[in-house]
């Protein structure tokens, strides 16, 4: 439960916050000179805002965005499966009879989607279950032949969608551009570490 200090010290913050941005939108304030830099930079869509040329997050999600999207779309209209279910197919040619945890573990999406896209590709016939005898929140999961099958035009597919991603980068560049990604997704365990404990004290 949030304390009464805590609160009235969010509640402070968040008015500064809101005076700060009327100020900003102040009639009074001088128009910026036409010679002025623009407020808009190269992105993805009509451009990108100027605060955020800088914010690797927002190319990461605006690229990851698109690109679902995208993917989801054509892999539905050929394959009859959404790009969730390609993920839980692309791991399962990976690593076949696993538990969906390592799903998890490896794609970050949460349990509940791994579930519900598990069941949507055993109704289509696409991956079967071997059920524990005990628990079956241990069961294990493998494709179909059928399922291969998809697995394996789907793949295709999403590798000459990523080649026309790598579209003018030199293989040093590639090199270069996969060096910081890892380093990024490396250092994902410190900005969740930093969300949780922001949220553990202001509940304390």
């Amino acid at each position: 439960m949030v304390g009464p200090n805590r609160a009235a010290a969010a509640s402070r913050v968040v008015n500064d916050r809101v005076m700060a941005v009327r100020s900003r939108k102040s009639p009074l304030r001088s128009p910026a000179p036409a010679s002025g830099p623009p407020d808009r930079a190269e992105g993805p869509g009509q451009g990108t805002p100027q605060a955020l040329v800088n914010s690797p997050i927002y190319y990461l999600v605006a690229i990851a965005n698109q690109l679902s999207n995208s993917a989801s779309k054509r892999y539905q209209a050929a394959f009859g499966i959404g790009v969730t279910e390609f993920r839980i197919i692309r791991m399962l040619t990976l690593e076949s009879d696993i538990l969906p945890g390592r799903m998890c573990e490896v794609t970050g999406m949460d349990k509940s989607v791994v579930s519900r896209a598990l069941s949507a590709l055993e109704s289509k016939g696409l991956a079967v279950r071997r059920d524990h005898p005990r628990d079956p929140r241990r069961s294990r999961w493998s494709l179909t032949d059928r399922g291969e099958a998809i697995a394996a035009m789907a793949s295709d597919a999403n590798a000459m969608r990523q080649e026309r991603l790598w579209t003018g980068f030199t293989d040093l560049e590639r090199i270069a551009t996969m060096s910081v990604l890892r380093r990024l997704f490396a250092n994902v365990p410190l900005v969740i570490a930093a969300d949780i404990s922001s949220e553990a004290g202001e509940e304390g």
